[in-house]
């Protein structure tokens, strides 16, 4: 199993992202070791006020990824789903890795994929908080239960009535099912590129396996603008939502819930019974 990880960077000159950034880089350098030169990491810059490209090489080197990098500068700031979409097209892996530059992963990450009998289209890690250097659960026994039965990605249809369907690192996905789905959306309103790719995958014309595998954690930081990102979601996943025609109940379903705004309480509900709150 050959594995891409695609980073967009952006205001690493300011606060503490620099200091996430290479805690990110920290957790990446031990779980790659089980995949030796089976590994790229693919650093997208899309900061106008950047550091300069011998700064992120630099720091990228200090973790032993100088020979592993790829590194992109976009010309102006173009958003995250453009710069994954950037990483995914320089990617050679046969699988792909969507990661935040605040976020990091466990270090039996990557062996606990490759160990599986068989492929998968996605592997699910078991996803969790970290707010403030405290570690919380991000799912509850049903969350569990639904990743754990699921065969294909189809079968959670569902999540999308929340919008915390699941965060891309959390998520190892093949090359060949992301090029399917014609990459990230690029909206105008940034905030549900990972909602529109699992939209598109689930209700895609290829049904694709999955396999969840709670060995592997995935660590989301939670920030103090949480709130504020999350209606920025909303408006995001409904321009999105707004460019389709919905085909059949379930479609039907997640528009309806989305675009009424009489909906909310059911995206509550989804929240309440799935997801562990921050």
């Amino acid at each position: 199993m050959s594995i891409s990880c695609v980073i967009p960077i952006y205001g690493l000159n300011t606060g503490a992202n620099a200091e996430f950034f290479e805690k990110l880089l920290s957790s990446l350098k031990t779980a790659v070791r089980c995949l030796g030169e089976s590994f790229e990491l693919i650093i997208v810059n899309d900061d106008r006020e950047r550091l300069s490209a011998e700064s992120i090489k630099d720091i990228c080197s200090k973790y032993g990824f100088q020979d592993s990098l790829i590194y992109h500068e976009n010309e102006t700031n173009r958003g995250q789903a453009y710069s994954r979409n950037v990483g995914a097209s320089l990617a050679s892996g046969e699988y792909l890795h969507f990661i935040d530059q605040d976020d990091y992963i466990s270090e039996g990450f990557y062996k606990s994929f490759i160990n599986q009998q068989g492929k998968a289209d996605l592997y699910i890690a078991l996803p969790f908080f970290d707010k403030d250097g405290i570690i919380k659960k991000a799912y509850t026994r049903c969350l569990k239960k639904a990743y754990k039965n699921a065969k294909y990605i189809c079968d959670l249809w569902y999540l999308l009535l929340s919008n915390i369907v699941y965060s891309p690192g959390q998520v190892l996905m093949s090359k060949c099912a992301f090029n399917s789905t014609g990459g990230f959306p690029v909206l105008v309103n940034r905030g549900a590129d990972d909602f529109a790719l699992f939209y598109k995958l689930v209700f895609g014309v290829e049904n694709y396996h999955v396999k969840f595998i709670p060995e592997s954690k995935f660590f989301y930081r939670i920030h103090s603008q949480q709130n504020s990102k999350l209606s920025s979601t909303n408006t995001s996943a409904c321009e999105f939502l707004s460019q389709l025609k919905p085909i059949g109940l379930k479609q039907t379903v997640v528009y309806k819930q989305k675009t009424r705004k009489w909906a909310g309480w059911l995206s509550k509900l989804f929240y309440i019974i799935f997801f562990k709150r921050s």
